[in-house]
């Protein structure tokens, strides 16, 4: 497997800590040679179409089990790894 070079990090809009987490995992995966991170909450529409046209490599949810059910039916139709 190649490396992961675009991943997304999706949060739930309503918990603060998850936003947190969410910027310090990016600018980890940054330093750490990831390509590009788009982030967003995981019912905005912009990322919905962009784990749509299948650009990316991974997705990380960051919430509760809503958040990880929501994301679940993102990656599913697009087969991508999702942590």
């Amino acid at each position: 497997m190649s490396a992961l070079k675009t991943i997304a990090i999706v949060y739930h809009p309503n918990l603060p800590e998850a936003a947190k987490d969410m910027q310090a995992i990016s600018t980890f995966l940054m330093e750490n040679g990831v390509s590009e991170v788009v982030t967003g909450a995981v019912n905005d529409d912009g990322l919905q179409a962009e784990v749509g046209k299948r650009k990316l490599d991974m997705v990380i949810a960051l919430g509760g089990d809503g958040t990880m059910l929501r994301a679940g039916h993102l990656c599913a139709i697009n087969d991508l790894p999702l942590l």
